[in-house]
């Protein structure tokens, strides 16, 4: 775990986006730092879980939601706040919680996608934020879609 500014967290998803390259990431998709961030502001994090969340929530994006269409970053509270939201149909509010287990596949995702995935992408996510002392869920994106949102504490100030 490497203790930084929260403007390198910025850094950090910015970079996983762009390394997981246009085959899940539109040219239209940037990561924005919702709201000020400032470098007095320290989070924690574990770079490699940290891109390892971001490959598969940028990987199930594109697979499952019909791509990423956004990446923001900000600080709520004491927590850093990520989120990923997609162009897909959503994830109905009765299945929010299962898509985290270990070999579960959303309704419209296994309808349109036969065969693809073995269910374990976030549930992986749900394990990678869990060790960071994080959470994660999902909601629905104002317009439609999914928004992923990871939440990390602070470092202690």
């Amino acid at each position: 775990m490497i203790d930084c500014p929260a403007t390198t967290l910025v850094r950090e998803v910015r970079k996983s986006a762009i390394a997981v390259g246009s085959e899940t990431v539109s040219d239209a998709v940037g990561v924005l730092a919702l709201g000020v961030l400032s470098s007095a502001t320290r989070t924690v994090f574990d770079k490699r879980r940290l891109d390892r969340v971001l490959v598969n929530l940028l990987d199930n994006a594109a697979h499952h939601g019909g791509g990423a269409v956004r990446v923001g970053v900000n600080v709520a509270g004491r927590r850093a706040r990520v989120e990923v939201d997609d162009a897909g149909p959503g994830i109905a509010p009765g299945e929010r919680e299962h898509v985290f287990e270990r070999f579960a596949r959303g309704a419209v995702g296994a309808d349109r996608r036969r065969g693809r995935g073995a269910g374990l992408g976030l549930a992986l996510v749900r394990e990678h934020v869990r060790a960071h002392g994080g959470t994660v869920r999902v909601e629905e994106r104002p317009g439609g879609g999914a928004r992923f949102v990871i939440e990390l504490p602070l470092a202690p100030s």
